[in-house]
């Protein structure tokens, strides 16, 4: 009994301690910006590459309430097309992640 609740306490311990990031394991070919309204927000080639490290920094969080003011339409090496709701500091994508700043808000002209 004393094994088993000290196993189990060990996994619940490292399972704690476990961050994930968003798209860390998929390489992204391409990405693109829209607004709510539909407008396409145009990105330089190095815009693209940066906009892309930075969504790869945001962390996993807990669930927030919040005005998804803009989409990231996101290619994948396999072609898939992915969609991430955002207003900027959180991402919703297979769970909500979280950046430290608003890493969308440079692009807005």
């Amino acid at each position: 009994m004393n094994k088993f609740i000290l196993i189990f306490s060990l996994l619940f311990l490292f399972s704690c301690t476990v961050t994930s990031y968003l798209y860390s394991d998929k390489a992204i070919e391409d990405i693109s910006l829209e607004e709510s309204n539909g407008r396409s927000i145009a990105l330089s080639q190095n815009e693209k590459n940066e906009l892309i490290s930075n969504l790869k920094k945001c962390k996993k969080t807990t669930p927030h309430k919040f005005i998804k003011s803009h989409r990231a339409i996101i290619v994948d090496e396999y072609n898939k097309r992915d969609t991430i709701m955002t207003n900027g500091k959180i991402f919703i994508f297979d769970g909500y992640y979280k950046s430290k700043e608003n890493i969308i808000s440079k692009y807005l002209r």
